[in-house]
């Protein structure tokens, strides 16, 4: 398998709409941090009701208002994550960094805390700091698949595949339905040349998501790299069935043929 085509198998932020020509989803999380933590606790003080009030109707300015009012009559530790994960989605992060901070410095156990900084921490590149709030995150919470995934794709990001492939496999292990960790371990073991493991991890995932089409592209390489043409071809049409435009659809016919779909 060229190498060009190892280093194709993986994608971007779908949350923060980032395009780069991969087909590997990344950072999970980023979606439920800003949603799992905007549950109001309802035991804050006026300010901070009003503006998850404001929060929920979708007017962001005025709940950032109340927020940061809130925050300076006390921040406790769900100000400081609800703003820091608000002003996060409004492009402010470094204000949102220090709130993460700031909530960690008050409740070194607050488990969320750790995920929303590891989280920062990853987008920036700080990828050492990263690790070690995602390892303080797992320790608090030994069932968060989440982190374990996000975790595998900082080790990626390092080159540190059997590193990527552990924290997967923690990943499914927690969470047998985890379809984007099935595929990126899929992705790591390509990159292992380990076909066959790969080959079972992108099954899996096509199992619990029959139209996962980063999975069927998986299993297209899987097969081609045994020289199961036949079947190779077979999945590179599905693939394109759930994904019919795009860099890779193009480059997908290309390999079947021209005209071919």
């Amino acid at each position: 398998m060229a190498e060009s085509e190892i280093g194709a198998t993986r994608t971007t932020h779908h949350e923060l709409q980032c395009e780069e020509l991969m087909l590997r989803t990344t950072y999970i999380m980023a979606i439920a941090i800003f949603v799992v933590l905007l549950v109001g606790c309802g035991e804050e003080k006026a300010p901070y009701e009003k503006g998850m009030a404001y929060y929920r109707s979708g007017e962001i300015g005025k709940a950032i208002l109340e927020l940061k009012k809130a925050a300076e009559a006390d921040s406790t530790v769900e100000v400081c994550n609800n703003l820091g994960a608000i002003l996060y989605n409004e492009g402010n992060a470094k204000e949102a960094m220090a709130l993460f901070r700031k909530a960690v410095e008050l409740d070194p156990s607050s488990d969320v805390g750790h995920r929303n900084l590891a989280f920062a921490y990853a987008e920036k590149g700080v990828l050492n700091r990263a690790i070690q709030e995602y390892e303080a995150a797992i320790r608090l919470d030994p069932q968060d698949a989440e982190s374990c995934f996000n975790l595998a794709l900082v080790y990626h990001r390092r080159e540190e595949l059997e590193r990527s492939i552990a924290y997967n496999e923690m990943a499914v292990a927690r969470d047998p339905r985890f379809v984007e960790a099935y595929v990126n371990l899929g992705f790591d073991y390509v990159e292992q040349g380990m076909v066959d493991q790969a080959r079972t991890s992108f099954e899996k995932a096509v199992e619990i998501n029959p139209q996962c089409a980063n999975a069927a592209f998986g299993l297209a390489l899987t097969y081609e790299a045994k020289g199961q043409k036949a079947q190779a071809r077979a999945w590179w049409r599905k693939y394109l069935k759930f994904e019919p435009k795009g860099t890779w659809a193009y480059k997908v016919r290309e390999r079947l043929g021209d005209g071919e779909s």
